[in-house]
């Protein structure tokens, strides 16, 4: 989900093409979203079933340029007010981390709203399990926790003293997918 969702915050900053959503997704999340240029496509070819993403204009040197429509630029506002419990912290880093380097995105909030979900999990053990397990996961689990939280304060505060949203990188890749044909 991060990937589709990343693809659509990229495009709502400029149109890309597919390599150079590849990259931006890799820049953006410090190497941590590395995606294939086939999962890449296969998400534009989806997105655009969706309605998602169109094409942006005419094929340039053979190759096309997409970007979101105004359903894509809603699903993606819709993404980032959203906390999912269930996500792992690898995607919420993922999420927080693209969040706070686009420029048209509050990342802070988004930071700031993942934060306020960690703090609200339930955090008591159930009743009636046996014991060590129920401690053991209840351990781990609260040490989980606890890294999530620690990371989205020290998140929050960096934001707030340091600029972290950069522009999409412009220098346009001589590769990539060539347009279908009819």
């Amino acid at each position: 989900m991060v990937v589709r969702f990343g693809i659509l915050g990229i495009l709502a900053e400029s149109p890309c093409y597919g390599t150079q959503l590849r990259s931006e997704l890799l820049r953006r999340t410090a190497g941590l979203m590395d995606v294939n240029a086939g999962q890449i496509y296969s998400t534009l070819d989806r997105l655009g079933r969706d309605h998602l993403v169109q094409q942006f204009g005419a094929p340039q040197n053979g190759r096309v340029l997409y970007e979101p429509t105004d359903a894509g630029r809603e699903a993606f506002a819709r993404w980032l007010e959203s906390v999912d419990d269930g996500a792992s912290a690898i995607d919420t880093i993922r999420k927080v981390s693209l969040a706070l380097s686009l420029p048209s995105v509050d990342g802070r909030a988004v930071a700031e709203r993942h934060l306020a979900a960690c703090l609200q999990r339930s955090t008591a053990p159930l009743d009636g399990l046996p014991e060590p397990i129920t401690s053991m996961v209840w351990l781990g689990y609260h040490s989980m926790l606890n890294a999530e939280t620690n990371w989205l304060r020290q998140v929050i505060q960096q934001a707030a003293r340091t600029p972290t949203a950069f522009p999409i990188d412009q220098e346009r890749p001589r590769r990539g997918r060539p347009p279908k044909r009819v």
